[in-house]
């Protein structure tokens, strides 16, 4: 580029990102950097909020996957049984239909999850809830509640 055609380069208006006219590229060149880096930051940002919530979701779907046919989506969705004879709970597969003892139900319908959840059965056998919990059994994945601590000598 010669002196002249440089000069008449200087002179030009430039529009920024920001959409401002400026006669100084270096100021706008300045603008569009910054534009650029906050885009690569949010880029960034979701990038890797997606790829931890896919790996804590790949974890959880092997975890808590069917034993018997392997289904990834057994401990996201799977049904609840009472048997009010044996007094047994089971975790139901949705898609082979295999039986897991996972609790102890009582004659009155509630039911005491193994990892220390409880929730209700109706007559007829449906499950109408869960007194905590968020894997499929009523219980949380670390054993469930305790005694409340405190007191003694």
């Amino acid at each position: 580029m010669d002196r002249l055609a440089r000069r008449e380069w200087l002179r030009a208006d430039w529009i920024c990102p920001d959409l401002s006219l400026t006669t100084d590229p270096v100021g706008c060149l300045g603008t569009l950097g910054e534009a650029r880096d906050l885009d690569s930051e949010l880029l960034v940002i979701l990038s890797l909020t997606v790829g931890l919530g896919g790996t804590v979701m790949l974890i959880v779907a092997l975890v808590y996957r069917c034993s018997a046919c392997g289904s990834l989506a057994h401990g996201f969705k799977s049904d609840k049984q009472a048997d009010f004879d044996s007094g047994d709970a089971y975790i139901v597969c949705r898609k082979c239909g295999d039986r897991q003892l996972k609790g102890k139900v009582e004659s009155d319908g509630s039911v005491m999850w193994v990892s220390g959840g409880a929730g209700q059965f109706d007559k007829d056998g449906s499950y109408t809830g869960d007194a905590g919990g968020a894997w499929g059994d009523g219980g949380a994945g670390d054993g469930g509640g305790g005694d409340g601590g405190g007191g003694g000598e």
